[in-house]
């Protein structure tokens, strides 16, 4: 049986308050065109549920660059979150109309339904 966690994508410069700023005029944030959740093995048992905060680049060519941890619930899952998180692409964010390299954070949550 395939098992997968769910993710859920938080950018940085839209999160920094309870209530997101409007971006100023000429920006736009990325937009995620193709995403992998993480797949764990079946040995894997996981209780509760485990989150894995990963911080990257998203590039004015819509890949992801420089994944790495911030923070773990349970460090055995970070290889998958990384994993996954490198597959993901984007429409890139842009100021001015040209796209640019944008820094963001992601929280992948681990669970069995």
């Amino acid at each position: 049986m395939r098992r997968t966690a769910t993710v859920f994508l938080v950018l940085v410069a839209l999160a920094c308050a309870t209530k997101p700023s409007p971006l100023p005029p000429g920006v736009t944030a990325p937009v995620i065109l193709h995403k992998v959740d993480p797949e764990l093995p079946p040995a894997y048992q996981i209780v509760g549920k485990k989150v894995v905060t990963i911080s990257a680049l998203i590039t004015k060519n819509g890949g992801i660059s420089d994944p790495f941890v911030l923070r773990s619930s349970d460090s055995r899952l970070n290889a998958f979150a990384l994993e996954a998180v490198r597959q993901w692409k984007f429409k890139p964010g842009t100021v001015g109309g040209e796209p640019v390299d944008v820094h963001f954070v992601v929280e992948v949550r681990f669970f069995v339904p």
